[in-house]
């Protein structure tokens, strides 16, 4: 604690707390009024400190029916549930949903600003506060006996002023900083853009006699693939094993490439470079299907990344009673479904295994298309290919989807090129990324140090002559009754 005149105390000993409410949404009467009403999502990536209005407003029938409640200029608002944490002050009246404890502070004890900085102090303590099986929640009693140490109603004021003069030039470098993550980003995109246009190698290319290229290229993977069908054929006949589904060579339709390409380079569909396929899922309910020794893959793993080992395995049972089939390492897996980040990201094989249904698998084994130029042209078309789906539910790719999916071949060749100059250019922006990580650490962590300094009563000097914190609370607690009074902000 600060000094003798700090003292320890619970909010419910210096705040009325007040939980909030939501009117029925059958009654439309009870909606779009100009009562202004917060619920947790409003405060979802909310920086500064007063909020005045949320997304939605209620009217006065609303209010009366429901248990949400006027809130006066200043109160502090807390969310209690779905998360716990975020904080803001009332810039006006307004009331909250039930996803919120709100203080309405004794303005003889405590300067709002003053709670609001000890509150954000304290996130992961509050964090630690919540019960619940459903979701984690602070009751209202548990609000009330959430702890705080107070200095002087003057003290206060004068750590406000130094958290104020501070905290704003913490969070003005935390966001010079997001914004170099952003700038990292475009340069990557960038990077693949130049990349896959011919951009990046037309110096290096110049002069090079390419053997295959264009159609020619084409025609060449193409005769590869049938030749290695024809050759599984065999095996497969010889092994008294199911054999492969023949191949399709070769996808008709249009292809949207809008760049001049250099001449050796051809436009055609993911369908023409590769088998296309996806997987299956055994059975869960077989459990003699699951936990043996060949890798198999869900949607999950795929993250833009290579994948070396995985988190299940099937049995040889649960290969023959499925539709897996074992994709060779070097194959390139675009996830399927999904409409948070998964649906559209890639990664490449370097073990043998096996996928499920929402993945696709494109097998080059011909050696003419180099995995890693694969996986640069998926992650450069990441948000085009999100939008490709078909369906009435959620968007989603499927085989024939990602068959016709255009691609930019270049020389195998140029390939190589292109990929260890990209590796390159990648190297310097992973450099880049570790010390904006670790800066952003270094400036979060200054927050957290100056609120720290704050609290110990080391940032701003005590006044011998203010009255004592717990000599105050000692008299407005002896008080027959007291009312909640705000203090100026």
């Amino acid at each position: 604690m600060g000094n003798e005149h700090w003292v320890e105390t619970t909010l419910g000993d210096i705040a009325e707390v007040i939980g909030g409410g939501t009117p029925s949404t059958s009654h439309g009467e009870y909606w779009n009024g100009d009562i202004p009403w917060i619920t947790p999502k409003d405060l979802t990536k909310y920086t500064d400190i007063f909020i005045g209005k949320g997304e939605r407003k209620i009217t006065q029938n609303g209010l009366v029916n429901s248990s949400a409640r006027i809130l006066p200029t200043g109160t502090v608002l807390l969310t209690t549930r779905a998360p716990i944490g975020y904080l803001a002050i009332a810039a006006n009246e307004l009331c909250t949903n039930q996803g919120f404890k709100s203080f309405i502070l004794n303005k003889k004890m405590a300067n709002n600003l003053y709670v609001y900085y000890w509150l954000k102090y304290n996130k992961e303590n509050l964090q630690g506060m919540g019960t619940g099986t459903t979701f984690l929640e602070i009751s209202g009693k548990v609000a009330k006996d959430i702890p705080i140490i107070l200095p002087p109603l003057n003290e206060q004021k004068r750590i406000v002023e130094k958290l104020d003069a501070i905290l704003p030039k913490v969070k003005q470098a935390k966001e010079r900083l997001e914004n170099v993550s952003a700038i990292l980003k475009k340069f990557r995109q960038s990077v693949l853009a130049t990349a896959c246009s011919g951009k990046l190698t037309a110096e290096w290319r110049e002069g090079k006699d390419f053997k295959l290229f264009g159609k020619m290229l084409i025609e060449s993977i193409q005769n590869d693939r049938l030749k290695e069908h024809e050759m599984k054929c065999k095996q497969c006949e010889l092994s008294n094993i199911r054999k492969p589904k023949k191949p399709v060579l070769s996808v008709n339709g249009d292809i949207d490439i809008f760049i001049d390409l250099p001449m050796t380079w051809s436009a055609c569909h993911i369908g023409d470079i590769g088998e296309v396929s996806n997987g299956s899922t055994p059975s869960r309910k077989i459990k003699k299907y699951w936990g043996g020794s060949i890798p198999w893959i869900n949607s999950g793993l795929i993250q833009n990344n290579r994948i070396i080992e995985v988190k299940e395995h099937i049995s040889d049972q649960g290969y023959e009673n499925s539709s897996v089939k074992i994709l060779p390492k070097g194959t390139v897996l675009i996830a399927m479904i999904g409409e948070g980040k998964t649906r559209g990201q890639s990664s490449i094989l370097d073990i043998d295994a096996t996928i499920n249904q929402n993945i696709s698998g494109i097998e080059i084994s011909h050696k003419k298309v180099i995995p890693e130029y694969l996986q640069m042209w998926f992650i450069m078309n990441y948000d085009k290919n999100r939008e490709i789906g078909s369906g009435t539910g959620p968007r989603a790719l499927n085989c024939d989807r990602v068959r016709e999916l255009p691609f930019i071949l270049p020389p195998t060749e140029e390939q190589q090129e292109i990929v260890c100059r990209v590796e390159q250019l990648f190297a310097v922006v992973d450099s880049l990324e570790e010390k904006y990580q670790s800066a952003m650490s270094r400036v979060n962590k200054i927050e957290q140090a100056v609120l720290a300094k704050a609290f110990r009563g080391e940032l701003a000097e005590a006044d011998p002559d203010d009255e004592s914190a717990e000599e105050l609370l000692k008299r407005i607690l002896g008080e027959k009754e007291w009312h909640a009074i705000l203090p100026v902000i």
